[in-house]
């Protein structure tokens, strides 16, 4: 024979709500859209976040998010927030740090309404990054004992401690790798000076296989070079030296101060 179960009636009336709540929240869920005025800038420029929160929040924040991924685990970090105004859009300009990530905004749950996320968007950020024995540098993929191999050492008159050397008979080589992520580079080349004098050096720079630079150095000068490539088709930067006919003595060709530009830095993880 079957029970029959009576609820009070009071329990009821306290339970309507939360239940029409809960159905309310998973029933309307915030509609948000996000703008960025450019997708890729450089490290240091401010970039502005715009877009609409439906329905309207007035007063209520949305959080900007950049996406971090740890050994697989997706996350998403809020760098930052904007108050929706009365109208129900929002914008924000701020400074982020270089890298290649993924963005989105997020407009959190509220009586009556779900959480919702705007699509994410891609933007790269470039900053500037060291090679060649600094604290912070691209990972090397060869020749690695031709980095700071003299100590610091005077080129032209100035002295330096960070750069890619060859031996004193030249034809010497360092690969770093730049996982697609890099677009500029910049160094100041010149002879060590205690090369021979009237010795002559050359100098390349190599995009995977392509050369992108090449200067003759002569003993006594320094030349600052700044190049440019293509970032989505090249996976490595390559420095090379040799000695020039008539080699008249002792030819150490220094590529000192070594920069690149790249969106984030490029490892192997």
């Amino acid at each position: 024979m079957r029970k029959l179960v009576i609820v009070p009636l009071a329990l009821v009336v306290a339970l309507l709500p939360a239940f029409f709540l809960t159905q309310a929240q998973a029933g309307s869920k915030y509609v948000v859209t996000m703008n960025v005025a450019k997708t890729t800038i450089n490290e240091g420029q401010a970039l502005s976040f715009s877009g609409k929160v439906s329905p309207k929040a007035a007063g209520q924040k949305v959080k900007i998010q950049q996406q971090s991924i740890v050994d697989g685990d997706v996350d998403w970090d809020t760098m930052t927030t904007a108050t929706i105004t009365t109208n129900g859009t929002y914008s924000k300009k701020f400074t982020p740090l270089s890298g290649r990530h993924k963005w989105r905004v997020y407009k959190s749950s509220s009586p009556g309404h779900a959480a919702g996320t705007s699509p994410a968007q891609t933007l790269s950020v470039f900053g500037w990054f060291k090679m060649a024995n600094g604290t912070t540098q691209l990972e090397i993929a060869s020749g690695t004992q031709y980095l700071g191999r003299y100590g610091s050492i005077d080129v032209a008159g100035t002295t330096v401690s960070r750069y890619f050397a060859t031996n004193q008979l030249g034809g010497d080589t360092t690969r770093w790798y730049t996982k697609h992520l890099c677009k500029r580079i910049r160094v100041d080349v010149g002879l060590w000076d205690e090369s021979a004098p009237g010795s002559v050096g050359q100098f390349r720079i190599f995009a995977d296989s392509d050369r992108i630079a090449s200067v003759r150095v002569p003993y006594g000068t320094s030349i600052a070079i700044e190049e440019t490539f293509s970032r989505s088709g090249t996976g490595s930067i390559k420095f090379t030296g040799e000695a020039r006919e008539p080699i008249v003595g002792p030819t150490a060709i220094v590529a000192a101060n070594p920069r690149i530009q790249c969106a984030g830095m490029p490892t192997t993880d």
